[in-house]
């Protein structure tokens, strides 16, 4: 098992709310200091709600200055899908809180690209707004909560230095299975909290076994979080790729930029304007689509996805 954690962190299983342990008694322990897994549960990503059916995009707009526009309604936003219009259902702004968490791979295979990637995070958390909600989650096998959401950048800086690989015979890392336990924290955050993950990956799983590639991109879909890949290596994985897509975030490769990338993403989310959409009454078959936003606003700079994808 790996040893590298400190001391004041926890597992998962702990729970970081006292709502989030009925869902994670599938996965783990309730316990503080030991840990034993529970059989598996088929896991249902969970249908029919209005919710569930919502095209997600984050948008963040910009003036001429370089400063955040927070003062646009819904009515300000137009969103097209391969032209179609879309009516926008669910709607929050830049002053509603966020919450983000940062969810990273400490297995082995990362052994390469990880000190780049900690140096590069350390840089993000300091990033955000003073009051954005941040969490550190590192995993092997079971998630481990490093820090709870907080909005002491000091602490997360001292979670994330601490970092370190774990070290095990037989290579393991339990991509799959923790992705679903991030989602459902976050999307019980509240009604009105956007949420985003930061996942920290060089995509590679070895040994989940709770849930399939296919379970888990019907999760994403149907979750009010947006996900957000930090790719360890520069080689293309398809499956990050669509599970971001459905979400409408994207991918970030590890290219020359990649800090100043994630600076950019910080100030996105901090900024950033979330559009619930409803998606047109006949949707294409078609896996992947063009997205469109437009403000009605002089002088303005959008920032949102261009694509998304459906699962």
């Amino acid at each position: 098992m790996p040893t590298h954690h400190p001391s004041s962190g926890r597992r998962v299983g702990s729970a970081m709310r006292a709502s989030f342990i009925g869902v994670l008694l599938v996965f783990v322990s309730v316990g503080l200091s030991t840990f034993a897994s529970f059989p598996a549960k088929e896991i249902s990503p969970g249908i029919g709600s209005e919710t569930d059916r919502l095209i997600r995009v984050n948008v963040s707009v910009w003036d001429t200055d370089g400063r955040p526009v927070k003062d646009l309604a819904a009515s300000d936003f137009r969103v097209f899908q391969d032209g179609t219009p879309l009516a926008i259902r669910r709607f929050m702004g830049p002053t509603t809180p966020l919450r983000v968490m940062i969810l990273v791979d400490t297995s082995g295979s990362m052994r390469r690209a990880f000190a780049r990637l900690q140096a590069a995070l350390l840089d993000f958390v300091s990033s955000f707004a003073r009051y954005d909600e941040i969490a550190l989650v590192s995993f092997t096998r079971d998630p481990f909560v490093e820090t709870d959401f907080s909005i002491d950048v000091d602490r997360l800086r001292r979670a994330i230095s601490k970092l370190q690989l774990t070290r095990e015979r037989i290579e393991v890392t339990w991509l799959f299975d923790a992705l679903p336990l991030a989602l459902d924290e976050l999307q019980n955050s509240g009604e009105r909290v956007r949420t985003a993950l930061v996942l920290v990956t060089d995509g590679l799983d070895r040994g989940s076994h709770r849930v399939t590639k296919r379970q888990l991109l019907q999760m994403a879909s149907r979750r009010l979080v947006s996900i957000y890949v930090v790719q360890a290596y520069e080689r293309k994985n398809g499956f990050l790729e669509a599970l971001s897509g459905v979400t409408g975030a994207r991918v970030y490769r590890p290219d020359k930029n990649l800090e100043r990338h994630l600076e950019q993403l910080a100030r996105h989310l901090s900024a950033h304007y979330f559009l619930g959409l409803a998606p047109p009454q006949h949707q294409p078959k078609a896996k992947r689509h063009s997205i469109s936003v437009t403000v009605d606003r002089p002088d303005v700079t959008v920032v949102a996805p261009t694509e998304y994808h459906t699962p």
